[in-house]
This record gives C-alpha cells, sequence and structure tokens, in this order.
C-alpha cells in the first residue's frame, strides 16, 4: 500500500533570513543617508560661520585675524565664494597700512626723509589710499627735508633739494610754497654756479635779484653768497692793479649783513698800507679810480649793493679744453665722498625727465636697475647702473655718477665721471653703512673745461640732471 504525506511544508529558515537583512540594509542604508546629509549641513553652517567671522574681521582692519580665518576655510573648501579674492585683498590692505604707519611714525618723529621712503611708495602701490592724509604729510615732508638740505651751499646740494621740491609738485601742484621756494632755489643755483666759476660780477648781480624779489626777507645764503662776490670782485681788481677799485668792493662786502666781515676788512688794510707805500711811476697813477656807478658810501646793510665797474672784471682764466687729460674724462675709479653737515634726504622719482631747460643735452635716461631693486648677496654683488644718453660725446664731456645714501640721518656723497653708459659700484660707495642699506643715485652731463685740485675734471652742466633712482644694497 502506497502511504502519501498530507502534512503542510514549511519555509524554509533561509529565506526568512534574508528578507530580514535585506530590510536591515534598507535601514541602515537610510541612516547612513540622513547622517551624512546631517553632517555636511553642519558643515556648512561652520565653514559660513567662519566666513562671517573673516569677514568681520576684515571689515574691521584685522588683517592677521581675517588671513587666519580665510585660510581655515580654504583648508576646508578651496573654492568656497570669494575668500580667495578676500584674502589677498586683505594682505594687499595689511601691506598698505604699515607703509602709512611706518611713514606716519616717522613723519611725527620729524624724520623727514624715511618718511618720504615709506610715504612715496605707498601712494606709488595705491595713490588713492588715505588721502588727502598721505599727500599732505608726504608734500609736506618734500618741502621740509629741501629746506634742510638747501642750506648746505654746495651745488649737488641744492639740486637735491631742487630735486625734492620737483616730487612734491607733482603730488601736490598747487603747493604754494612748494612751487614759491622751487623758483626761489632755481635762481638760488644759478647764484652758485656762478660763483663757483668766479663770475663775481654775474654772481653779484642774480643774487641781488634773488633779494630784491622779497625786500622784507634778509635769507642768510644770500648773504653769505654776496659776501664772497664781493671779496672775489675786490680780489680780481687787485690782481689787475686797480686798487682804488678793489678797496671799495672790499668795503662793500663789510655791509653785507649777518657774515664775519674779517677777510674783507683784513685785506682792506693790507691793500690800503700797500698803496701808501707805493712810489708813483711818472706818467702812470698809483691806483685805478673807483669804478662809475660803484658805491661810494657803505650801503645800507638791508640791501645788496650790484657795482658796475667801469672797466669788465677780468674773470679767473678757465684751463682750456686741451689742458684736460683724456685719461682725467675716461677713469672711472676716482671715487668723491662729502660728509653734509645737514639732516637726511630721501627721495624717489617715477616721471621721465625729457627737456633740455637751456642745456646742450636732454637729461641721461636711467635704464637700469630697475627702481626699487633690491640685492641680497653682500658685498660682492655685481651691481652696474646703466643709462641712455648722446651717442658721442665731445673730448671733453662726460657723465657725472651720483650716489647717495644716508648714514645715522646725516647725507653722504659718492661721485665718479666717466665717458661710457654704464658704471659698476663697488662697496665704497658706502655698503654696510647706509641706512636701511637703501642708495640713491642720478646722473648729470658736465663739460671739462678745468681740472680741480685733484686733477679730477670739473665744469658746468650740460644738461639737467637725471631722474634719481633707489635701489638696496645688504
Amino acid at each position: 500500500m502506497h502511504l502519501t504525506d498530507s502534512s503542510p511544508r514549511r519555509p524554509a529558515k533561509s529565506h526568512h533570513w534574508l528578507l530580514t537583512s535585506a530590510i536591515a540594509l534598507l535601514i541602515g542604508l537610510a541612516l547612513f543617508a540622513g547622517g551624512y546629509v546631517l553632517i555636511n549641513q553642519q558643515r556648512e553652517r561652520g565653514i559660513r560661520e567662519e566666513y562671517d567671522r573673516a569677514t568681520q574681521f576684515y571689515d574691521q582692519g584685522d588683517w592677521e585675524k581675517a588671513l587666519t580665518t580665510f585660510d581655515r576655510i580654504l583648508a576646508l573648501a578651496p573654492n568656497y565664494e570669494d575668500v580667495s579674492f578676500r584674502k589677498n585683498e586683505a594682505i594687499r590692505l595689511r601691506d598698505l597700512d604699515r607703509l602709512y604707519n611706518e611713514g606716519k611714525t616717522r613723519y611725527d618723529a620729524g624724520d623727514t626723509a624715511q618718511a618720504i621712503t615709506f610715504l612715496s611708495q605707498l601712494q606709488s602701490q595705491d595713490s588713492t589710499y588715505k588721502q588727502p592724509s598721505v599727500s599732505e604729510m608726504l608734500c609736506d615732508a618734500y618741502y621740509r627735508q629741501a629746506a634742510t638740505l638747501s642750506k648746505d651751499v654746495q651745488v649737488k646740494s641744492i639740486e637735491g633739494a631742487l630735486m625734492l621740491l620737483n616730487e612734491g609738485a607733482k603730488v601736490c601742484p598747487a603747493h604754494t610754497a612748494i612751487l614759491s621756494e622751487r623758483n626761489w632755489l632755481q635762481g638760488y643755483l644759478e647764484a652758485v654756479t656762478t660763483l663757483a666759476d668766479k663770475r663775481w660780477d654775474k654772481a653779484v648781480a642774480k643774487l641781488s635779484a634773488l633779494e630784491e624779489a622779497d625786500p622784507t626777507s634778509t635769507d642768510p645764503r644770500i648773504a653769505d653768497l654776496l659776501y664772497q662776490a664781493y671779496v672775489g670782485l675786490g680780489q680780481a681788481r687787485e690782481e689787475q692793479r686797480e686798487f682804488g677799485a678793489a678797496l671799495e668792493y672790499y668795503r662793500t662786502a663789510q655791509t653785507v649783513p649777518g657774515v664775519d666781515h674779517t677777510q674783507a676788512a683784513e685785506r682792506e688794510q693790507d691793500l690800503a698800507k700797500r698803496m701808501a707805500q707805493m712810489t708813483p711811476i711818472p706818467g702812470t697813477a698809483t691806483a685805478t679810480r673807483p669804478p662809475a656807478n660803484g658805491p661810494t658810501q657803505p650801503a645800507q646793510p638791508t640791501r645788496a649793493v650790484t657795482v658796475e665797474p667801469k672797466q669788465p672784471v677780468q674773470e679767473a682764466t678757465p684751463l682750456p679744453v686741451t689742458a684736460v687729460a683724456p685719461s682725467v674724462l675716461t677713469s672711472t675709479a676716482t671715487l668723491t665722498a662729502t660728509s653734509f653737515l645737514t639732516s637726511t634726504w630721501l627721495f624717489t622719482s617715477t616721471s621721465p625727465l625729457t627737456s633740455t631747460d637751456g642745456f646742450k643735452y636732454a637729461p641721461p635716461k636711467l635704464v637700469g636697475p630697475p627702481q626699487g631693486s633690491i640685492f641680497t648677496a653682500g658685498q660682492w654683488d655685481k651691481i652696474t647702473l646703466e643709462w641712455q644718453g648722446p651717442e658721442t660725446l665731445a673730448d671733453n664731456e662726460y657723465y657725472d655718477v651720483s650716489v647717495l645714501h644716508f648714514y645715522t640721518n646725516q647725507p653722504v656723497y659718492w661721485g665718479t665721471h666717466t665717458r661710457e653708459k654704464h658704471l659698476e659700484l663697488t662697496p665704497d660707495v658706502g655698503f654696510g653703512q647706509a641706512d636701511k642699506d637703501i642708495f640713491h643715485w642720478f646722473v648729470t652731463m658736465r663739460r671739462a673745461d678745468r681740472v680741480d685740485k685733484e686733477g679730477k675734471p670739473d665744469g658746468p652742466a650740460i644738461s639737467p640732471k637725471s631722474e634719481a633712482w633707489t635701489l638696496v644694497w645688504r
């Protein structure tokens, strides 16, 4: 007999386990997805909060905190909104703030040279930053520094003062004091130049014109040069044996106020004694009569007297051009260094000069190293100054290269001459001595019509000065 199993079948246990696992997996995935979304939302809120803090620091000008916060944001989200742009802008504004604060600190302390350094660099980077405060301080610093420098009657000091005033006029073209002082110094420089060339009568004429431009002011700079010019005229007359005229010039020199009259008085007394001992030669006079229109009475102490001799004064005869040895003109090894007793001077220039202003040549155009270059390889670093000029020079023409630095806030000049359009600097220019390792240089063309007592060429400028460029050498 065949038996059959009539009891019902139960599902296999494996099917039940699979279903349970699938449900658990789905629940886990849902929980994971939800957790991820939650974590991402929390991260986004954290970055936003950091961004808001960074923005607040930025708006407050707290650049260091802003930059630190921006860096944290970029580490989490490199492309988050405008964080990269704001970070770069914060760096720029921080650097501008530093220049401004440093410049203002130096300005308030009366260190006009360093104030010019920082404030001019600030303006070159952003001409709109904290105006008009920056321009006001910068122009006043230029004016005060020029006034200090112009107290020295050396030609290079006056030229330096004029360059400062020119820079000030670029920043403040309506600055009355700067424009007035610049015009006055231009005339004063002409007088100093004629005096250096021993053109005494022309020097007196120029100085008198300066004095007449402001008769209520007695400038000690004019008085000192006027005194020198009158003494020089007296000496020139003595050399021509026109003793009467020489006496009148010495006496006129003693009427110039505010100067030491010892030299003029001694020369007058000595000449008077010699004239008293002279024996007349038949047919000749013992002394030439005083010049027509010359002073017969002491001049008023507040007015410069222009003496017009009847006969032209014999000016000192310069050496002929052929007397300047070619080796003197071609040498680039001759160095000069003059330490001035005035306060510091610094300037920068950004606008090219092209006008000849009555000179034979336009100013040399500086080429390199670029303005503001920094050299950090020490004293053996090779630094070559380069400029542009005429294709050819006459045999007696040369470039006068001047390098200026400050030592304990006192200006020190170094200079040399060359006929080339380049010059390699040596440590002798003041390496290791310059305040903040800053040097300034410019070039002037000159005509050698004589040599000085050291055998170096000397003569008048035949071009305006070039711009003055700055470099750092440490």
